[in-house]
C-alpha cells in the first residue's frame, strides 16, 4: 500500500508534464503555433556554421508565447553549433502572434519548432519545414507534402 501512495502522485506528477510542459505551460502543435503566426523573421544562417554543417541539420526551438502573442520564453532544444543556435534566437524574439483571445492575461501557450539548415557549396540557410516541403499532420511526425516534388 505505502507503494501505491508513492506511485500514484508521482504518476500524476507525470502525466501533468506531458500535456503541460515542465513549466506548466500547455503545449500545442508546431502547426497551430505557425498558423498563428503574423510576423516571421528568418534566422539567418551565420558563415562560421559551414564548419559544423556539411549538408543538412536539423534545430529544434520550444517558444512560449503570451496572451498577446509576444515571445516570452524562447529555448533551443537541439542544434548542430552554437551560432545557429544564436541565429534562430534572434529571429524567433522578433516573431509576433495572432493574441490569444478569451484566456487570462497570465496565460501563456508553448510550441515546438523546427527550422532546417540546408548548405549549397560555401553558403547555408535557414529554412521553415514548408520551404522545404514538409507539413505536420496533427502533431505526428512530419510528411512530404504533395505539392512540392523530390
Amino acid at each position: 500500500m505505502q507503494k501505491l501512495k508513492v506511485f500514484v502522485p508521482v504518476w500524476l506528477l507525470l502525466c501533468a508534464c506531458c500535456l503541460y510542459g515542465e513549466t506548466g505551460v500547455p503545449y500545442t502543435s508546431e502547426a497551430a503555433i505557425r498558423d498563428m503566426l503574423l510576423k516571421k523573421v528568418n534566422p539567418v544562417f551565420p558563415p562560421e556554421a559551414l564548419a559544423s554543417v556539411r549538408h543538412a541539420a536539423v534545430i529544434e526551438a520550444r517558444i512560449v508565447m503570451n496572451v498577446s502573442g509576444d515571445v516570452v520564453d524562447a529555448t533551443i532544444l537541439e542544434s548542430p553549433d552554437p551560432s545557429l543556435s544564436k541565429a534562430v534566437l534572434q529571429a524567433l524574439w522578433q516573431w509576433k502572434f495572432r493574441p490569444l483571445t478569451g484566456e487570462s492575461k497570465d496565460f501563456k501557450l508553448a510550441g515546438k519548432l523546427t527550422f532546417y539548415c540546408i548548405v549549397d557549396g560555401k553558403s547555408g540557410r535557414i529554412v521553415n519545414p514548408e520551404e522545404v516541403g514538409i507539413v505536420q499532420i496533427d502533431g505526428r511526425e512530419p510528411a512530404v507534402s504533395k505539392g512540392k516534388g523530390r
